[in-house]
């Protein structure tokens, strides 16, 4: 909810910074306020992206260990642990989408095209 509510929001300051704004003060708040929902999503986006890399490179971190000279028990258990990290890991947000940069992206072009969609209305 709170990246469809980032995207509708910045679409909205959009609109009303350039059609309602008539004073400086007001927009410098707009546009303070524009810059700033953006960032309330950025970082969770960016972390969610960056855990997706890091556990793409977990399985070359497993077999990089010193597995050759461990116990057979070890082995084993390594052997199961480096199966399950093949499977990509990716975070997702109420089972509907993932948190990565991509879904960062697409709230800004949800935004803008909330902009153009009011401009083309009025």
């Amino acid at each position: 909810m709170q990246i469809l509510v980032t995207a509708i929001n910045m679409g909205v300051v959009i609109v009303y910074l350039i059609f309602y704004v008539d004073g400086i003060f007001a927009y410098i708040y707009y546009t303070v306020f524009l810059l700033a929902m953006p960032l309330e999503v950025f970082p969770l986006c960016y972390y969610g992206t960056y855990m997706q890399l890091e556990f793409e490179q977990l399985t070359y971190a497993i077999f990089s260990c010193n597995w050759l000279e461990q116990t057979v028990a070890f082995k084993k258990n390594l052997l199961i642990f480096a199966e399950q990290s093949l499977r990509q890991q990716v975070v997702v947000a109420s089972g509907m989408f993932a948190v990565n940069l991509d879904t960062f992206f697409a709230t800004l072009k949800g935004a803008y095209s909330l902009f153009a969609l009011v401009v083309q209305m009025k």
